[in-house]
């Protein structure tokens, strides 16, 4: 599971702007979520796949900027765009 710290700071800066900057233990989220599919894969494909979420958050957030969206939902969004993102690259490779 893709998680955050309790106080989802690195996705929102001081004037609830997006914060470019996405952290590291999400690398290792796409890891497991690797492992789950019974696959292992290389950091170029995990700096991939990451650039891949931190576009899909940022897109997300700046299209319902007004909505004040939760923490969960920022989460879910990447959540989401990490599994598409690794389930389109297996069956590809298959």
């Amino acid at each position: 599971m893709i998680y955050a710290d309790k106080r989802f700071d690195y996705w929102y800066n001081e004037n609830n702007e997006f914060n470019e900057g996405v952290p590291a233990n999400i690398k290792n989220d796409i890891r497991n979520i690797y492992k789950q599919y019974g696959e292992n894969t290389d950091e170029k494909t995990i700096d991939e796949i990451y650039s891949v979420i931190k576009q899909t958050v940022k897109e997300e957030f700046l299209k319902e900027k007004e909505k004040e969206q939760t923490a969960e939902k920022v989460i879910d969004i990447a959540v989401s765009a990490a599994k598409k993102e690794i389930d389109k690259r297996i069956n590809k490779s298959n």
